[in-house]
């Protein structure tokens, strides 16, 4: 049984790892993720705190 969100795209928060880890229903769906947020810990020229850093699937 599939998940109900699993009709949407996935955004993954997972951070430190060479490969993301999608959950169980997504996999069922033959799904993988949109977004990956891959880092927490970027820097932008002219931005003093870390930001997030992302791989988009489009």
């Amino acid at each position: 049984c599939l998940h109900p969100l699993s009709e949407y795209p996935l955004w993954i928060a997972n951070w430190n790892v060479s490969e993301s880890r999608i959950p169980a229903t997504w996999k069922a769906a033959g799904k993988s993720w949109s977004i990956w947020q891959h880092s927490n810990k970027g820097r932008i020229d002219g931005i003093e705190v870390d930001v997030d850093l992302n791989w988009v699937r489009i």
